[in-house]
């Protein structure tokens, strides 16, 4: 995913489609991230999984509140500010 979000970065302005695409690609790491957390708590060590999900996230989170922010304002998808 770190290419993709590294081109969306070039291009400043993401399609609609694309920008669902990646957020919801966020949303489900998360989500996973989740799942082995309560699985390490249960007993089961995937710790390496559990920290590249971590990571993952971390590494998405600006894009992640790009994204929600157009949810909830409308419009298009801007990355990044034209300099």
């Amino acid at each position: 995913l770190l290419p993709q979000l590294y081109l969306m970065r070039k291009m400043h302005e993401v399609e609609a489609m694309t920008s669902h695409y990646v957020g919801l690609i966020v949303v489900a790491r998360f989500i996973r991230m989740v799942f082995w957390g309560k699985m390490y708590i249960l007993g089961e060590h995937f710790l390496q999984l559990l920290f590249a999900d971590i990571v993952h996230t971390l590494l998405s989170a600006d894009y992640m509140y790009l994204w929600c922010r157009k949810l909830r304002d409308g419009g298009r998808l801007v990355y990044s500010q034209s300099v």
